[in-house]
């Protein structure tokens, strides 16, 4: 089973943060009409508004996580990730763009350093369905079932139900040695 592409078909890739808060530096609209870009797929046009945006204000964190992602989905990894430590200075508990980090990393395939962002977005954000989804994943790879069980544990009844997890549910109570 993969880690990559939300391995599960339950989460996608990458989370995009909530709209910034209304004292956020740029203009909600234009975050929004990013965030829309992204999402039909116009990378280049997201990248258009934001890079502008981040120029007249460079310390908004919720834009430049959401530049980290225009540009992670370009597979423009080095430049991504340079916006997603600049966000995380400004913003450095931020459940969303630790997430998109570790989603980032694990585009990179760098399992060590995208288990680490998501061990620090359950620090903030115990509940928090991606980075459990993938922190199981990691450890049911790693043949951890008692950790695969306990980040499974989190996640919503719903996620729990989809049949993805319910296999991983499985490989973990087998690695558990809960076989019945």
């Amino acid at each position: 089973m993969s880690l990559r592409h939300g391995a599960l078909g339950i989460v996608s890739l990458f989370l995009l943060s909530p709209l910034p808060p209304a004292c956020a530096q740029i203009p909600s609209s234009v975050y929004q009409q990013a965030a829309g870009d992204l999402k039909q797929g116009d990378f280049s046009g997201a990248e258009q508004l934001l890079r502008p945006a981040l120029r007249e204000h460079p310390d908004d964190s919720s834009a430049l996580g959401l530049m980290g992602v225009v540009l992670d989905a370009q597979k423009r990894y080095d430049e991504a990730e340079g916006f997603y430590e600049r966000a995380l200075k400004l913003d450095p508990r931020s459940p969303a763009l630790l997430n998109n980090l570790g989603n980032h990393y694990l585009e990179k395939e760098d399992m060590v350093r995208a288990q680490e962002a998501y061990l620090k977005v359950v620090a903030v954000d115990p509940s928090h369905p991606n980075a459990n989804l993938h922190l199981a994943q990691m450890s049911v790879a790693a043949k951890k079932g008692d950790a695969a069980l306990r980040y499974l544990g989190r996640l919503p009844a719903a996620t729990q139900a989809e049949p993805g997890v319910e296999l991983l549910r499985a490989q973990a109570l087998d690695l558990a040695g809960q076989r019945t």
